[in-house]
């Protein structure tokens, strides 16, 4: 895909951020935390990155749930909707995998 794409694609996600994060799609306000992260890797730009993961790590600090780190958690009030501590949350790593310029 070209630059061009990623770029739209962040753009369109940030102001749709809610205080624990993007939501995954129109239909409800739930998200998955690798998704986000995996997004997040999509961003060139380190403040975008910034943006799109400060809303996990407050979900992680402040929801109420005391589950393991659940990857399916409401974006606007931090509860967990399901699943927990599964395997798919290697996806909050993929920023890491971005080489910063």
């Amino acid at each position: 895909m070209p630059d061009s794409f990623y770029a739209a694609e962040i753009a369109g996600y940030l102001p749709r951020c809610n205080p624990y994060g993007l939501p995954l799609d129109s239909r409800a306000d739930y998200t998955k935390s690798d998704w986000i992260c995996w997004t997040a890797a999509m961003a060139d730009d380190r403040a975008q990155r910034c943006a799109l993961l400060a809303p996990v790590a407050r979900y992680l600090r402040e929801t109420a749930t005391r589950v393991p780190f659940s990857d399916w958690y409401d974006t606007k009030t931090g509860r967990y909707v399901h699943f927990i501590a599964r395997s798919v949350q290697g996806g909050i790593f993929a920023p890491m995998l971005r080489l910063e310029k």
